[in-house]
């Protein structure tokens, strides 16, 4: 496990490199795209975990922090899509850079599965894409994550004499939202992606839900092979009382690490 900063010099991430521990090698790396705000502490421990069976699987795994996030340069006023989507691209090139492999796979979380899949439409070296709950709708993920956030504060602090309703200076569960981002937010949809990139993507739902039956039949009319399977159990992304609570391994870590080392399989 190697941590190190990588990108420009203007916009460094922070990014740790797991390499393979078994042979054979795979020949697909794999990048890991977390979320953002809470999500991202509640996932961390999962994501670590599967980098680390991953690398025991033979694979070459990069984990990284988006700009403005975590370990990585900038600040909450830096954050926006795009930029999150290049950087996608910049922990594709390190990996292929380090690792010396040309095809990857991602696996993303929640807001992070949104920004892969956005990513994989833009480049030709990804063989598949793995999901968890990826956000379908920007505009609902981000009312759901500020209506928790009320919820949140008048569950556990007195109310204040005055609350600013402003996420841009409070922030919102760990995560500044800058206008730039909650516009950008607002305006996204993963359906109305026209292309993919990727040969297969595969999205992992910890419940049935409307937006993940509209992102399959979106899929299916793109040139992509694509599968969703339903855990039943899981993120628990809307329980206000599970906020603070870190996802344990065994709930996911084994499902998403068989969807990419199927994925991986198939392509290889």
């Amino acid at each position: 496990m190697n941590p190190f900063y990588f990108g420009r010099s203007q916009r460094p991430l922070f990014g740790i490199y797991h390499p393979p521990h078994a042979r054979p090698v795979r020949k697909t790396g794999v990048v890991l795209c977390p979320p953002i705000g809470h999500e991202y502490a509640r996932t961390h421990r999962v994501l670590r975990h599967l980098a680390l069976s991953l690398a025991d699987a033979g694979c070459h795994v990069m984990r990284f922090d988006w700009y403005g996030v975590g370990d990585s340069g900038g600040d909450g006023s830096d954050v926006d899509l795009p930029g999150w989507i290049a950087d996608v691209g910049t922990a594709i090139e390190e990996l292929k850079d380090t690792s010396g492999i040309t095809r990857v796979s991602l696996v993303g979380v929640r807001l992070g599965a949104a920004i892969a899949m956005s990513a994989a439409a833009k480049r030709r070296d990804v063989e598949n894409v793995v999901l968890w709950d990826p956000i379908v709708r920007g505009s609902t993920y981000l009312s759901d994550v500020i209506a928790l956030n009320e919820q949140f504060l008048r569950n556990e602090y007195p109310p204040p004499r005055s609350r600013s309703e402003n996420p841009e200076r409070d922030g919102v569960l760990g995560q500044p939202l800058p206008a730039t981002l909650r516009d950008q937010l607002a305006a996204f949809s993963l359906t109305s992606l026209t292309t993919c990139g990727a040969r297969a993507v595969h999205v992992v739902a910890s419940a049935p839900h409307s937006h993940f039956d509209e992102l399959s039949a979106h899929l299916a009319t793109l040139p992509v092979r694509s599968t969703c399977q339903v855990l039943g159990r899981g993120g628990d992304w809307d329980a206000v009382d599970r906020i603070v609570s870190a996802l344990l391994p065994q709930q996911i870590q084994p499902m998403l690490q068989g969807m990419a080392e199927l994925a991986m399989a198939e392509a290889e």
